[in-house]
């Protein structure tokens, strides 16, 4: 039997994930779905891998934590298994019983840890170069997600400051109508004044006024004796 094992590396193998963040295993205190971690430090930031969608451990290199300290206790209570691990795509672990194989896959697997030796440095830095790049996507993928909720929520501040607007130009546009038309009453009752004085001045300048200026005299008198 031959058992294939992956996530032995970085970053899970010292590290739990549940993709169920309802996991009645999770503790809040000491898992995270807000932040995940990432190669160049052990705290966790908000664009790390599995940010947003599964629970991460906080803590890293626990006795009881990562795919890794899973691996390594079945084969501490299994002594006949062996382990080849490869620092390829998050830890590739190929566990099997030499035992319970033909000595041709003995041989194979015997060569193919050699080669996995020889070769292990060369693998660690591309699968390293790999990670960095893979988190520098995913920061800039990230990055434009919150830039792009960003600029919406600008754009929806930005229209309803239009609307504002809008709703304040109508309102001049209205309070203008009304002095327009205050000052066109206005401009009404001055010519209207205007007129009545022409019409009084015409009355106190008409004869009939002064040949009447004796009754009115007489009428005052006879007011004051009365």
């Amino acid at each position: 039997m031959v058992i294939l094992i992956d996530d032995v590396g970085w970053p899970w193998g010292r590290r739990d994930l549940f993709y169920d963040v309802k996991s009645p295993e999770i503790n809040a205190t000491n898992y995270r779905t807000d932040a995940g971690p990432v190669p160049w430090s052990t705290q966790m930031h908000t664009f790390g891998f599995a940010t947003g969608y599964a629970a991460v451990g906080e803590q890293e290199a626990g006795k009881k934590t990562g795919v890794l300290s899973a691996v390594e206790d079945f084969l501490q209570a299994h002594p006949g298994w062996c382990c080849l691990t490869m620092p390829i795509f998050y830890g590739l672990a190929i566990l099997w019983r030499p035992n319970a194989l033909p000595d041709q896959a003995n041989r194979f697997l015997e060569h193919l840890s050699k080669a996995v030796s020889m070769f292990e440095p060369i693998f660690g830095t591309l699968e390293w170069n790999r990670l960095l790049l893979y988190i520098d996507r995913d920061y800039a993928g990230k990055l434009w997600e919150r830039q792009q909720h960003e600029i919406s929520k600008q754009a929806e501040k930005l229209e309803q400051a239009g609307q504002i607007w809008k709703a304040q130009q109508a309102e001049i546009d209205r309070l203008n109508a009304e002095l327009d038309s205050v000052k066109s009453s206005r401009d009404a009752y001055e010519n209207e004044a205007i007129k009545l004085r022409s019409e009084l001045a015409d009355v106190y300048a008409s004869k009939s006024w002064l040949i009447t200026k004796p009754l009115r005299i007489l009428k005052g008198i006879f007011l004051q004796l009365n």
